[in-house]
């Protein structure tokens, strides 16, 4: 699991969007109950919630669109976990296939 602390930049419930700024980077999260800009929080991302691409992929609904450099590779049972710097360190699970392609 990434835990990533931040600090809420912005938090806007009629654009059901807030912005989370991190050390070197932003995330962008739906908002939840009591957000606030200013408040320090932590978010989880699940490492099969992410998805890699080889290059942009163009117009997307996806508001984190975040480019980064593979820092390892490491086989699992459950697939490959692929090290990403993005600003922050991210791991994502990916099948052994997408590794070999």
């Amino acid at each position: 699991m990434n835990r990533i602390e931040a600090k809420v930049e912005s938090c806007s419930l009629r654009d059901s969007i807030a912005w989370l700024r991190l050390d070197r980077g932003r995330l962008a999260v739906r908002p939840w109950p009591g957000m606030k800009a200013g408040q320090r929080v932590r978010v989880r991302i699940a490492p099969d919630d992410i998805v890699l691409c080889a290059m942009h992929p163009g117009p997307t609904s996806a508001r984190n669109v975040l480019a980064g450099r593979v820092r390892s590779v490491r086989r699992t049972p459950a697939g490959s976990l692929v090290a990403v710097d993005v600003g922050f360190p991210l791991v994502a699970l990916v099948t052994h296939r997408a590794v070999a392609d």
